[in-house]
């Protein structure tokens, strides 16, 4: 349903409450990082206790809530407003989407290295060893994973119904920069957040969005998104203001 209709008022309301679940979603995956942080820490070993089935709990209890609400609020929001099925929020496998999604890896991953390691190189930044840095394989193992379903799932949730639903409703380039803010703007209650650092992730958002108009579905969005997020880690450096500590530099 276009906006302008008879019903706007109560859609608007619906798409505020949707747009609400998913911040909200967004809002629990740094609560949960939270309870593990240390003076602003992330410790890797809260993430992971030491056996596997802990490994189980910690993925089900940390990783797939956000992922699952943001797909389930797109699901419902995509049928409500749009009369159409969960695969078209773009998340639908078909020909050529796992090149897409491994082309937004390398494309993700090739961007925050190419912010980091230059300077490094350059001598206009500098590695340091942590003392009595506590390191466990097993968050290694996890942490991509966790990476994985929140960057999946922030994709869904502003890529997926919200973006298409402002493209349709007030054009292509509407749409892409409006569904960017929201996403800044959701990641406001981050650890150390600034003005600088939510406008530069709603332009990752663009970019994000951008790449929609390319692939026709989320993956190759999420795949870059993906990217950044789990080099950075490796790379010694905050992840939306959290020290997930994986390595023993900084």
């Amino acid at each position: 349903v276009r906006p302008g209709g008879s019903s706007e008022q109560g859609q608007r309301l619906v798409l505020q409450r949707v747009v609400g679940a998913l911040a909200e979603a967004v809002r629990g995956r740094v609560a949960v990082a939270d309870e593990g942080r240390v003076d602003g820490e992330l410790d890797a070993v809260a993430l992971l206790l030491r056996d596997v089935p802990a490994v189980v709990v910690h993925l089900v209890g940390d990783a797939l809530p956000p992922l699952v609400a943001a797909a389930v609020s797109g699901a419902l929001a995509m049928a409500i407003f749009e009369s159409r099925g969960f695969g078209d929020l773009g998340v639908a496998w078909r020909d050529g989407t796992g090149w897409n999604f491994g082309l937004g890896c390398v494309l993700g991953l090739a961007s925050a290295a190419l912010v980091i390691l230059p300077a490094v190189a350059l001598g206009l930044a500098h590695y340091e060893r942590l003392k009595d840095a506590d390191i466990s394989w097993r968050a290694s193992l996890f942490m991509p994973v966790l990476l994985f379903c929140g960057a999946t799932g922030e994709e869904i949730a502003f890529r997926g119904f919200v973006q298409q639903y402002l493209m349709r409703g007030y054009g292509v380039w509407a749409g892409i920069f409006g569904a960017g803010a929201l996403f800044g703007v959701a990641h406001i209650f981050n650890p150390g957040a600034t003005t600088l650092g939510l406008v530069n992730t709603a332009a990752f958002g663009i970019i994000f969005g951008a790449s929609i108009l390319r692939s026709r579905d989320i993956w190759l969005a999420s795949g870059m998104h993906f990217g950044w997020n789990v080099l950075l880690p490796f790379l010694g450096v905050e992840l939306s203001g959290l020290t997930i500590r994986v390595t023993e530099y900084r």
